[in-house]
C-alpha cells in the first residue's frame, strides 16, 4: 500500500472511529496533522501494552455496566430471533391442526391450508398469511444478528479511542482491542456479488430471448449494466474498509485475531498453552506402544480480572462456537481454561503436528487415577513452563502434579511432517 493510499485509508479510519476522537487521541486539532500523527504511530505488542486491557475492561464496565449499546442490541436481536422462531413453529402447528380439522368436514378442501382459506371470516386467511411473515421476520433477524460481531468490535474500538485519549502515553502503547473492521468488509462483498450475479443472469436471459424485428432487448442490457455499476459501490466500500483495517492494525491496535480459541479481546489476548499426549506401553512388544489421547490445554491468565458475568459470556462462546473445545475451569472461576481434544477417531495427526513441530518436550506426569504416561509439550520457550505456563492454569488441568517431573534439559521435538504419532511410539518404546 502506497503512502497516498495509507493517507486515504487513515482518513477513513478517522471517519469511522470519529474524527474528533482521533484528534483527541493523537493530540492535534487539524485533519492533516492528525493523519500525520496517526501514520507515525506504530505501537508494539508487548506484555505491558496487552495488560493495559485490564484497565480498559475496568473502565468499560464502570461506564457501561450493562455492556456497550451494540452488545445490548445483539442480546435483544438474539431474543427476538428465538421468539420469532418459536412463534413461527407455533403458528405452523396451529394452522396445520386447524386445517386438518376443517378439511375433514364434508365438502371441505383436501389441503389443510387451502381449507383454512375457506373458513368464514378473515381468521383463516390471516393465519395462513402470518406464516410467511413470521418466517421472513425470523430469517431477517438471524441475518442481522450474524453481522453484530463486527459491529461490536467497532463499538469496542470507538470506546477504546475515547478511553485512550484520557491516558497520557497510551497511544504509544496502542489500543488493547482487535482491528475494528474485521468482518465489516464481508458485509459489502455479499451484496456486490449478488448484484453482479444478477447482472450476469440478466445478460444470459437477454441472449436466450429470440431476436425479433425490433432488435436486441436493449432494456435488459441496460438493466444488467445498471446492476453491475450498482455492485461496484459495495465492492469499493469493501476495498476501502480493508485498507482502513490495514492502517488500524499498523497504527492503532495491538491485538490480532486468531484462527482458533476464544475471541481475542483485552482479557483473552494472552494465552498459555501446552499439549498433553497420553500413551500406554503394552506388556508385550513395547515398540508398538499406542497413544491414549492428545489434548491441548489453553489458559487465559488475564481473565482472572473478569467478573462472573464476563466469564459466563466467554464460556457461552466456547460452548457454542468452538468445535471439540471444553471449558475446564468451573463456572464463575478464573482464570478461564479450555481443553481441546480431537474427535474419537481424530488420531494424533492434524494441526498439532504442524503447530508443535520443532517444539519442546518439557516434562512427564500422569493423569489422576490413571497409570498412563503423559508427555507435556510446548511450542517454544520451554524454560517458562514450570515458572509461568503451568501456574497460569491453577488446578484447572488434568494432571496429577505429585507425579510431575519437569526435565532439566527439555528435548526438542522433530520438525518433519506427520511426526507426532511415530514420535509417540518411539517414546513409548524408550520409556517402557
Amino acid at each position: 500500500m502506497s503512502q497516498a493510499q495509507r493517507r486515504r485509508a487513515a482518513a477513513r479510519v478517522r471517519r469511522l472511529l470519529g474524527a474528533g476522537e482521533v484528534d483527541r487521541l493523537v493530540g492535534t486539532a487539524g485533519r492533516r496533522a492528525s493523519v500525520e500523527a496517526l501514520l507515525t504511530n506504530r505501537p508494539a505488542r508487548t506484555v505491558v501494552s496487552v495488560q493495559d486491557g485490564r484497565d480498559f475492561l475496568s473502565s468499560r464496565r464502570l461506564d457501561h455496566p450493562d455492556g456497550l449499546g451494540a452488545e445490548r442490541l445483539a442480546t435483544l436481536l438474539s431474543r427476538l430471533f428465538w421468539i420469532l422462531g418459536a412463534a413461527t413453529v407455533v403458528a405452523a402447528v396451529v394452522a396445520l391442526v386447524v386445517g386438518m380439522v376443517v378439511s375433514g368436514e364434508d365438502g371441505a378442501a383436501a389441503d389443510p391450508f387451502e381449507a383454512l382459506g375457506e373458513l368464514p371470516g378473515p381468521g383463516g386467511r390471516l393465519l395462513v398469511l402470518s406464516l410467511p411473515v413470521l418466517l421472513g421476520a425470523t430469517v431477517l433477524a438471524r441475518w442481522v444478528l450474524s453481522f453484530m460481531r463486527p459491529v461490536i468490535a467497532l463499538a469496542d474500538a470507538r470506546y477504546a479511542v475515547r478511553w485512550a485519549g484520557a491516558r497520557p502515553g497510551q497511544l504509544a502503547r496502542g489500543l488493547p482491542v482487535v482491528e475494528p473492521f474485521t468482518g465489516l468488509a464481508g458485509w459489502l462483498r455479499v451484496p456486490a456479488v449478488v448484484l453482479w450475479a444478477a447482472a450476469g443472469g440478466a445478460v444470459l436471459f437477454a441472449l436466450w430471448l429470440p431476436t425479433y424485428d425490433d432488435g436486441p432487448p436493449w432494456g435488459i442490457y441496460l438493466l444488467a449494466a445498471g446492476l453491475a455499476l450498482l455492485g461496484m459501490l459495495p465492492a469499493l466500500g469493501s476495498r476501502a474498509l480493508s485498507r482502513a483495517g490495514a492502517v488500524a492494525q499498523d497504527h492503532l491496535v495491538v491485538l490480532t485475531a486468531r484462527r482458533r480459541g476464544l475471541r481475542v479481546d483485552a482479557a483473552t489476548a494472552l494465552q498459555e498453552q501446552f499439549l498433553q499426549v497420553a500413551f500406554r506401553t503394552p506388556l508385550s512388544r513395547p515398540s508398538l506402544g499406542s497413544f491414549v489421547s492428545v489434548r491441548e490445554w489453553t489458559a487465559y491468565p488475564l481473565t482472572a480480572a473478569l467478573d462472573e458475568a464476563e466469564l459466563r459470556r466467554r464460556r457461552t462462546h466456547a460452548a457454542t462456537e468452538l468445535d471439540d473445545v471444553t471449558v475446564a475451569s468451573p463456572p464463575g472461576q478464573a482464570p478461564l481454561v479450555v481443553m481441546e481434544q480431537p474427535g474419537e477417531h481424530g488420531g494424533l495427526s492434524g494441526r498439532f503436528d504442524e503447530e508443535y513441530a520443532a517444539g519442546w518436550l518439557v516434562g512427564e506426569a500422569r493423569e489422576p487415577g490413571s497409570r498412563d504416561r503423559v508427555l507435556l509439550l510446548v511450542r517454544d520457550q520451554p524454560e517458562r513452563f514450570r515458572t509461568e505456563v503451568l501456574p497460569a492454569f491453577g488446578q484447572h488441568h488434568n494432571l496429577d502434579l505429585n507425579t510431575l517431573v519437569v526435565l532439566d534439559r527439555p528435548e526438542q521435538l522433530p520438525s518433519g511432517r506427520a511426526w507426532l504419532e511415530s514420535w509417540v511410539k518411539e517414546q513409548s518404546a524408550r520409556r517402557g
